[in-house]
């Protein structure tokens, strides 16, 4: 079992998105896959994955009775959902018991935890669990990661970053400047660069059977899990 949170240094930098492509693409690979929504009222994969009308539980209904297969939300054959909780923040003993319950039943569990800084990190996160951070690659999301990136330095060994937004226009040996640069501000290596996202591009991630923007994300998928798989 693998476990992957994705963290942020500020909103609006594409975290979910990004975590919602590695999940259809684990699902696609076969993998049984957990979407743990953590990003609070301002969560949006829900409405990525296409089942906004359909969640109906959350993560603290684990602990009141109901059966594992009554809370989750199918996605789709191998990728199930849920979010954290709808009102208030899940006392973070409970959070860890259902968190290792659901360990034993998946192949992989993302978590989309809400931008910033995370003092609970050491205590959701096991020595083999891995973390992506996700920011713009400019000064200004560069600076708003670095905090978080020395913040995971302390308690993830197997962590990565994905640059986003980076102008389309950028030749090849520019991304890979920026690329370069970014893991040393960063202090972790980038698993990918990517340009600003598309209409086409979020309508392939909602719809399975979408073409365009499929393979691009379908590499950086397959390319985070491989690294997951390293650790």
């Amino acid at each position: 079992m693998s476990l992957c949170a994705f963290l942020s240094g500020s909103g609006g930098v594409g975290k979910t998105t990004i975590a919602v492509a590695l999940a259809r693409q684990a699902a696609r690979n076969g993998e049984k896959t957990l979407y743990l929504d953590a990003s609070g009222r301002s969560r949006t994969a829900d409405l990525l994955l296409g089942i906004e009308n359909q969640v109906s539980f959350t993560l603290s209904d684990m602990n009141s009775g109901l059966m594992q297969e009554e809370v989750l939300c199918p996605v789709s054959l191998h990728l199930s959902y849920l979010p954290l909780d709808f009102f208030h923040i899940l006392p973070l003993s409970e959070f860890s018991d259902c968190l290792h319950t659901l360990k034993n039943q998946f192949s992989l569990i993302i978590i989309d935890l809400c931008p910033g800084i995370h003092p609970d990190l050491p205590f959701i996160l096991d020595a083999e669990d891995s973390a992506i951070l996700v920011t713009r690659g400019d000064n200004a999301g560069m600076r708003a990661a670095e905090s978080v990136a020395e913040d995971m330095s302390k308690f993830v060994c197997n962590r990565q970053a994905v640059l986003n937004f980076v102008p389309s226009f950028q030749k090849e040996d520019e991304r890979m400047l920026m690329s370069m640069l970014a893991e040393q501000v960063l202090d972790m290596p980038v698993s990918g660069v990517l340009a600003r996202l598309d209409n086409a591009d979020l309508a392939a991630l909602i719809e399975p059977a979408g073409l365009s923007g499929q393979v691009r994300f379908a590499m950086l998928g397959n390319t985070i899990l491989r690294n997951l798989r390293k650790a």
